[in-house]
């Protein structure tokens, strides 16, 4: 896995990640709206729809648009573990990486709330400000 400067995420991109990380269920799926992203990270929503697509480019999420019977509503983001992961290989041999307390057990044999924040903590992107 390239590192995060390599990657060059942006602060919205990093608050973007982490959020939706920590909406994400057993599955690495959740569905906030770009408003709830937006208010949770402090950045404007064409800001945070920009961050979204960059993250899809990366392929650290994928996006999947879902629809109502009174038409469009929030989006489904599920995050790519397998990217998050520094080793996929080592990744595709895990059943299940949630244990059963709900916590995410990366390869470093530590428990995290999800995947991005194993990466982030591993790359020093967690603690402090995630954007200016």
């Amino acid at each position: 896995m390239t590192d995060a400067l390599a990657l060059g995420l942006s602060g919205i991109e990093k608050a973007t990640l982490v959020h939706l990380s920590t909406f994400a269920d057993g599955k690495f799926q959740c569905f906030p709206s770009i408003k709830t992203l937006a208010k949770i990270t402090g950045f404007s929503e064409s800001a945070t729809k920009r961050a979204i697509k960059k993250l899809e480019e990366l392929k650290l999420i994928t996006k999947k648009r879902r629809y109502s019977s009174s038409g469009p509503t929030s989006n489904l983001y599920k995050l790519n573990t397998r990217v998050l992961h520094d080793n996929p290989s080592k990744t595709s041999k895990l059943s299940n990486p949630v244990t059963s307390n709900g916590k995410f057990l990366a390869q470093d044999g530590n428990y995290y709330s999800c995947p991005a924040e194993f990466y982030m903590k591993k790359h020093g992107q967690v603690g402090g400000k995630l954007h200016a």
